[in-house]
């Protein structure tokens, strides 16, 4: 498993953590215990942002890796093209 399939997996935790602090916050509102749902509520967005920081941090290093490929593949391909226009040279010299 690589580091972005852990990281993902953690994600998915924490988006199912926030979802049941909704509903336990809910719940407390309803019973009258707004301080409880309040306490939650805070806890939520605390687990919200930290959410959304790791996917930003996420998607960089995705860009980053997608940048570094494309550079990989262009170097890979004009590596290429050069070796071809190298060999017409020589073979038209070679006339």
């Amino acid at each position: 498993m690589n580091e972005l399939t852990e990281i993902k997996i953690h994600l998915e935790s924490l988006d199912k953590i926030s979802i049941e602090l909704f509903f336990l916050n809910f719940a407390f509102k309803e019973t009258g215990n707004d301080y409880m749902s309040l306490k939650i509520k805070d806890f939520q967005k605390k687990i919200t942002a930290i959410e959304k920081s790791i996917y930003n941090l996420v998607d960089k290093s995705i860009d980053e890796i997608l940048r570094n490929t494309e550079q990989a593949d262009k170097n890979m391909i004009n590596g290429v093209c050069e070796g071809i226009e190298s060999e017409k040279r020589e073979n038209e010299n070679g006339k």
